[in-house]
């Protein structure tokens, strides 16, 4: 086998599972919609939870107290350094944007190839009420939603 031809299926196997196909990228267009729609007077509240309080106020970015080292080098390099910024809409879309993702990526395991299907299973996934507490949280919402889509 030449280096061509295995680059060429190596690429085609491992990285094809990342893009979405066309009724995957329907579905979460749909999800995305109706979840941002369903969670718009959760942003709009613009309520901060303690630990969003202390951020703001002193931009401390060290959540390797929590035993997540990995969400402070995140934090850091989306917003370039320290202290952190209140950036409440934009990280709570963004966490949004990723938790519709999770299942597109966990129907794949079960074959699901009905669009209607695919879309009523991510919206309740997104406006769950376990999850909803998740999109609260204006630093800490895009880590919890990467850990999620990391676990799908």
């Amino acid at each position: 086998m030449s280096t061509k031809s295995f680059l060429l299926r190596l690429s085609k196997n491992s990285f094809s599972s990342f893009f979405l196909e066309k009724l995957e990228r329907k579905a979460y267009i749909y999800i995305l919609v109706i979840s941002l729609f369903a969670l718009l007077p959760l942003i709009q509240a613009n309520a901060l939870y303690v630990d969003d309080i202390k951020r703001v106020l002193t931009g401390f970015t060290e959540w390797g107290y929590d035993g997540r080292p990995l969400t402070t080098m995140l934090m850091r390099f989306l917003h370039i350094g320290e202290p952190l910024t209140d950036t409440s809409p934009a990280s709570q879309v963004l966490a949004i944007s990723i938790y519709s993702l999770c299942p597109i990526y966990a129907s794949r395991q079960f074959d699901v190839k009905s669009r209607v299907f695919l879309i009523l299973t991510g919206v309740i996934f997104t406006l769950n009420p376990f999850i909803l507490q998740n999109y609260s949280y204006i630093f800490d919402s895009i880590s919890m939603s990467l850990a999620a889509l990391m676990a799908t």
